[in-house]
């Protein structure tokens, strides 16, 4: 998405910056572009959540809006099971990570 709008990520794993979520992860604590939790997430960070709680990234979506409440508004793709649809959400709680801030 970020390449289609001319704000291409960087080159993690490939020209368009990265397929595995871990990676993603792993790219943005070792160049100092990761933040904890979802404070100070704004439009455009690329969020990365952990749905079972084992300390591995599992999906990731672009932040919309921080609500202010612990929460913030995404737009993902591939958010269910056989899902290919971009679709928006409301996400919170503990299983979000962090984000990228680019």
């Amino acid at each position: 998405m970020f390449a289609k709008a001319h704000h291409p990520l960087p080159r993690i794993q490939d020209a368009h910056g990265y397929q595995y979520c871990p990676d993603g992860v792993s790219y943005a604590k070792s160049h100092h572009m990761w933040h904890s939790g979802v404070t100070g997430a704004h439009e455009g960070d690329v969020i990365f959540y952990d749905w079972n709680g084992d300390g591995v990234s599992d999906h990731t979506g672009i932040v919309t809006r921080n609500n202010g409440d612990g929460s913030v508004n995404t737009i993902e793709g591939n958010s269910g099971p056989g899902s290919t649809e971009v679709v928006t959400h409301r996400r919170s709680g503990g299983t979000i990570m962090g984000y990228l801030r680019v």
